[in-house]
């Protein structure tokens, strides 16, 4: 009696495994995008530009000195008469009253650069 469970056993789990088989769309269907996919669903999406690309292509370089407006530092360019403002006081802190030279991106709706690196400017 117990043999001819196992014997039932055995095909009924060949028929589940044929149907849960079944059941699978094939490879091909997988492989086919839908276009309505978002693209992060879609097997063959480029990858979305890197932030830190775009903006080492804005980068830019500022110089001037380091002083106070207010309660904030500013970078006052002599030459231009630009005035900016900085996203890391305390960054910039460290340069009160000396001329630097910024590297940033420029918010240019706010005036504010937000500093890659600062360094002293040297002295002519």
């Amino acid at each position: 009696m117990r043999n001819s469970k196992r014997f039932l056993l055995l095909p009924a789990l060949a028929v589940l495994v044929l149907v849960l088989m079944w059941m699978q769309p094939p490879a091909a269907a997988q492989q086919q995008s839908d276009p309505a996919a978002p693209p992060a669903m879609q097997p063959e999406a480029q990858p979305l530009p890197d932030n830190n690309m775009s903006q080492q292509s804005d980068m830019k370089i500022f110089t001037g000195k380091i002083m106070k407006s207010g309660n904030q530092l500013v970078l006052k360019n002599n030459a231009t008469t630009s005035i900016y403002k900085f996203d890391d006081q305390d960054r910039a802190k460290v340069f009160e009253g000396k001329n630097v030279k910024v590297k940033g991106t420029l918010d240019e709706a706010t005036g504010t650069i937000h500093i890659a690196s600062i360094e002293l400017e040297p002295e002519t």
